[in-house]
């Protein structure tokens, strides 16, 4: 999720938790390991693929929140005069971190739990990456944990933590037969379908089927409507052997393979006979059109171009990260 709902939920944490150390101490602790794990964006400034391939990896993982944990600790202790025993800062750090995780994991990113001995996914596509609902309770509960009960809030609020996402799968559940009602209607007869949470989740999903070559997309509501939201959307299935054209001379099409939950293509003709493969994620597409034309300057992130001349040889790639421009790459 975003800092914000990280850094409140460390200091909920540390509000929560008694220790001879400096209520103030603790918490700042606290905030700073809810926070750490994020320091593997740092890797996005090497390249895009380190970025797909190590984010939310082993600084989020069980074994790497267990490491850093252990590290926090012995540091907190080494720079105290009078420092606290291990094991409690150990457990509070742990506590702190797996908050972390736990808040990336209930969005819909998805998260490598058992880095470095697994790359495997998970996520539970409970909560919008950025909740203002979510995020504010959180924030209201913190500002009160300053008052006479301080510690009943704090600790109100790491409940709320759990509660919360648990909330929206259940209207994400008590959606699903509006969504499916809102296929049949249409005429559409689909072997799987997903509700993946858009911005103002849990009132808000994307629905996303797969029929035959095709991955239908439309917003569903928590209503008892059948109708979807912005009407449904087709998308081409991104074509597996065309993807490793570009896999077989650039390693970004495999990373990309690996990272993508719902890829789709899309193609257009050049000049020369050739054409132009974009790939993308429905992960990373919105049903709310605002947010379609203005994220990113409306070109879909985390989206990858394959470039082909009259004879099906790849020429060139492009690749586009959230918030910056396309880079293209040519292939000799």
């Amino acid at each position: 999720m975003d800092p914000v709902t990280h850094i409140t939920a460390g200091a909920l944490m540390g509000r929560a938790i008694r220790l001879r150390a400096p209520r103030a101490d603790i918490t700042i602790f606290a905030v700073i390991c809810a926070l750490l794990p994020d320091i593997d964006n740092l890797i996005g400034l090497i390249g895009p693929e380190l970025y797909l391939l190590h984010h939310r990896g082993i600084t989020h993982s069980l074994p790497g929140i267990a490491a850093l944990s252990a590290l926090m600790a012995h540091l907190f202790r080494r720079f105290r005069r009078e420092p606290p025993d291990f094991q409690p800062m150990f457990l509070i750090a742990l506590a702190a971190m797996a908050g972390h995780v736990f808040l990336d994991l209930i969005t819909s990113y998805g998260t490598q739990l058992f880095a470095p001995f697994s790359g495997r996914r998970f996520s539970f596509d409970s909560v919008f990456i950025i909740d203002p609902v979510f995020t504010g309770l959180l924030a209201i509960l913190l500002a009160l944990s300053y008052s006479r009960r301080r510690t009943r809030f704090a600790r109100t609020g790491i409940a709320l933590i759990l509660i919360y996402p648990m909330l929206s799968l259940a209207v994400r559940e008590y959606t699903r037969p509006n969504a499916e009602a809102a296929l049949h209607a249409q005429g559409f007869s689909c072997e799987k379908l997903e509700l993946v949470p858009d911005a103002f989740a849990p009132l808000r999903w994307k629905a996303i089927a797969a029929c035959g070559d095709s991955l239908l997309f439309f917003g569903a509501g928590a209503g008892n409507n059948s109708t979807p939201v912005d009407g449904i959307r087709s998308f081409r299935r991104a074509d597996m052997p065309m993807l490793r054209i570009g896999a077989s001379r650039v390693s970004m099409f495999r990373t990309w393979e690996w990272f993508a939950r719902y890829p789709f293509m899309e193609t257009s003709e050049t000049g020369s006979g050739g054409k132009i493969v974009r790939f993308g994620d429905l992960q990373f597409e919105s049903t709310w059109d605002f947010i379609r034309k203005r994220w990113n300057g409306g070109v879909r992130p985390f989206s990858l171009g394959l470039t082909l001349d009259g004879s099906g040889a790849m020429t060139g790639w492009s690749y586009t990260r959230p918030g910056r421009e396309t880079v293209t790459m040519h292939v000799r």
